[in-house]
């Protein structure tokens, strides 16, 4: 904001950050790999990343995590490990994690169709603000 992007620039400080331990910022890091924003895309260095972020507790981390193992981005996709990533996010109030463990719930994709589980995630991301939540969690998906 305000200066002419440059990647190069972004990646020496976002590393240096990442080095000394910050989550938020090993997470941007990753969303460059994954990205290929300024260096090749590179899955194993997004996943390590986002693996470290994530272990520290950062929720969108562990969102993120969760949607490499779900479409298999450099790694054999693992719906197991995607909803136990999902639900780490979810516990913390992340309304997209949230969300996307309620459609997990949902559609039974990796775990046992659930009903009530798919509408008290849904619910609670609508209610963490999330807008494709809102449409569609004001009731049971039954309905």
């Amino acid at each position: 904001m305000g200066v002419p992007t440059d990647y190069s620039a972004a990646i020496k400080w976002f590393r240096e950050a990442a080095e000394k331990g910050d989550a938020y910022t090993r997470a941007a890091l990753a969303d460059v790999y994954l990205e290929g924003k300024g260096v090749a895309t590179n899955y194993a260095q997004a996943l390590e990343r986002y693996q470290k972020a994530a272990e520290q507790g950062d929720a969108q981390a562990q969102w993120v995590l969760a949607g490499v193992y779900v479409y298999g981005l450099g790694v054999a996709t693992n719906h197991a490990e995607a909803e136990r990533w999902l639900r780490r996010a979810a516990e913390q109030g992340h309304a997209d994690g949230q969300l996307a463990i309620g459609q997990m719930y949902f559609r039974g994709v990796g775990i046992t169709r659930t009903w009530f589980q798919a509408y008290k995630w849904c619910s609670l991301a609508a209610k963490s603000g999330s807008q494709g939540a809102a449409v569609g969690a004001t009731k049971p998906p039954w309905n």
